[in-house]
Formats: structure tokens, C-alpha cells, sequence
């Protein structure tokens, strides 16, 4: 394949994306997504829960671990 076919190729692919996943429905799920604010500059990551309902995350950016409490939505 030369780079004129590839560029032709990838081209028409990314413009087909779209239309191609119009057609997907969005699934139903047991699961429900809750967001909770964490210190600016944190970019926490590596999420585990504990046995006593809060979860402990790697502060990412700025090299701390910490702790949420989800019942409180307080984190430290």
C-alpha cells in the first residue's frame, strides 16, 4: 500500500466513524457514576476501596496518596 492509498484509506475511515456509531445505543446498566472534586492539581489515579467504604487514589501530579469518603464526599 503507497501513502496516497493509506491517506485515502485512514481518510475515509475517520469520516465513516461517525455514522457507524450513531447506530449503537447506549446500554443499561446495574453501574451508576459519581464524582467527587479532589484538591486541584492532583489528578488522582489508581483507585482502590478499603473494607470501610472509602477509597484510597495516587494524587498523580503531585506525588501524595489520598483518601475519599464517598458517604461525606470529603477527601484528604
Amino acid at each position: 500500500m503507497n501513502r496516497r492509498q493509506f491517506l485515502a484509506s485512514t481518510t475515509s475511515a475517520i469520516f465513516a466513524t461517525p455514522a457507524l456509531l450513531r447506530s449503537v445505543g447506549a446500554q443499561e446498566s446495574p453501574f451508576r457514576v459519581k464524582y467527587y472534586p479532589v484538591a486541584s492539581g492532583m489528578g488522582s489515579r489508581d483507585v482502590a476501596p478499603a473494607p470501610d467504604g472509602t477509597i484510597w487514589f495516587c494524587g498523580q501530579r503531585n506525588g501524595t496518596l489520598g483518601r475519599l469518603e464517598p458517604r461525606t464526599a470529603r477527601s484528604n
